[in-house]
């Protein structure tokens, strides 16, 4: 960030911190001041160009933001166009502005030359430019972009021959709005045929159109349609997803974009939502409810070559923890710790998962072997983890401590199996009731 006294207000100083019509600055010639001390209109536009050309030329390619005032801000635009000032000022004048509907005012400048560029057709057309000794100009025709749109397949990858290793082809399927049908679809079969002799895609999604309310065109010279950012500030991305998927849309048909539809579907979906939540936060407070204990997941070992503490994993619980089903879990349950009994082969299941956090995520996983894990006294050993601990919490044990565990907090007798190498997630507060299990139960599930 850059402060340069060039593009400060203009210099005044008898109305410094006084209210005064500006239109007094255009009832005298550019060149005369109002009072013999203060600046001119010739002094403003003097030095805000020198700015302007000296911004330009250093930061050349880059995007430049000037924060400055009225007057400085409207010279700014004589420098991209010359116009008269005295004349024409009120309407290049540019006013404060609500940044949040502020549509930018974008012009083009050729130093070089000291003019404004204008880079639509046909201006565009005569207008040349030299970079070094070389001069460049706008070529008679530019392909038509359906020809870039169908050669996708080949650009999205850089290939350069229909060889490339890089290049899948044909793709297994494309998604794009129904009025692509004659468009895009179209285009990427003739240019995939002519390069590769084959359809470029195997199976389409269409969506239906989405019109305003009244079934015409959406159209941003008629805003016809709610604007996108105040549906998401009213009801939520939520509403407005779930409106879009329930509609006619996903079956290809046209939608009647209504507002209504999008506040229907908040009253009966989110608020049900946000009313639960409320519902559970009001008793969260009551009974000082902390968010912050630590999920604990629990994982039976795998199968050991014997019952003694050293015995190792066999070769088929090895092979199983290769499998993309027990992958799949360990990156479900992204342990950030994991407490391993004393057991050897609980340890290599332990390090198993820590190898798949490693492989995968690239997260090094600490493992903690505790011997308590292996014995009676495992259940103290969770009130504790439960005390001091945060985060997502993988315990690697065997049988009875889970179900020593479980007993403890389910507050019942019932002797449940678990498999080997399977991940259950444990409760971290007592279960007093049958509901809250069959509730737990399910959540267990998702």
């Amino acid at each position: 960030m850059y402060v340069d006294f060039r593009i400060m207000e203009m210099l005044i100083p008898q109305m410094e911190d006084q209210q005064f019509n500006c239109k007094l600055i255009t009832s005298i010639p550019t060149k005369d001041s109002l009072f013999p001390d203060a600046e001119s209109i010739d002094h403003l536009i003097a030095r805000v160009q020198s700015f302007i050309h000296e911004v330009n030329k250093k930061h050349q390619g880059q995007t430049i933001i000037t924060v400055t005032h009225g007057e400085p801000a409207t010279v700014t635009k004589k420098v991209f166009k010359d116009f008269d000032y005295l004349t024409k000022r009120d309407d290049y004048y540019t006013h404060n502005r609500n940044l949040t509907d502020y549509v930018p005012d974008i012009r083009y400048r050729d130093n070089d030359r000291n003019t404004e560029v204008d880079l639509h057709k046909p201006y565009i057309d005569s207008y040349r430019f030299k970079k070094g000794s070389k001069e460049y100009r706008r070529i008679p025709e530019v392909m038509d972009c359906r020809f870039e749109s169908g050669s996708m397949p080949f650009g999205q990858v850089g290939c350069t021959s229909k060889d490339d290793p890089k290049l899948i082809y044909p793709a297994d399927f494309i998604i794009e709005g129904l009025d692509q049908t004659r468009g895009r679809f179209r285009t990427l079969h003739v240019v995939g045929n002519a390069v590769m002799g084959k359809n470029s895609f195997d199976n389409v999604i269409i969506n239906g159109m989405i019109l305003a309310e009244d079934g015409k065109k959406m159209s941003k010279k008629l805003k016809n349609y709610p604007d996108p950012e105040y549906l998401f500030h009213k009801y939520g991305s939520d509403a407005y997803r779930l409106y879009m998927l329930s509609s006619p849309g996903v079956r290809a048909e046209p939608v009647k974009f209504s507002e209504k539809g999008v506040d229907q579907i908040y009253k009966d979906f989110t608020a049900a939502i946000l009313n639960a939540y409320k519902f559970f936060e009001t008793y969260a407070k009551v009974d000082n409810f902390s968010y912050k204990k630590p999920t604990v997941y629990f994982l039976r070992h795998g199968e050991g070559e014997g019952q003694e503490p050293n015995a190792k994993l066999t070769e088929n619980a090895k092979t199983n923890m290769k499998s993309a089903k027990f992958v799949e879990e360990v990156l479900r349950v992204q342990p950030e710790i994991i407490y391993s009994s004393s057991f050897l082969r609980a340890q290599e299941t332990a390090k198993a998962v820590q190898d798949i956090m490693k492989e995968y995520l690239g997260k090094k996983v600490k493992i903690k072997i505790d011997e308590t894990l292996s014995n009676e006294n495992a259940v103290d050993t969770y009130k504790k983890l439960l005390k001091k601990s945060e985060g997502n919490i993988l315990i690697v044990s065997h049988l009875p401590q889970f179900q020593n565990i479980r007993k403890e907090y389910y507050m019942d007798d019932k002797d449940i199996e678990i498999h080997r190498e399977e991940f259950v997630k444990l409760p971290t507060h007592k279960i007093t009731n049958e509901l809250d299990k069959r509730i737990l139960a399910e959540l267990n599930n998702l």
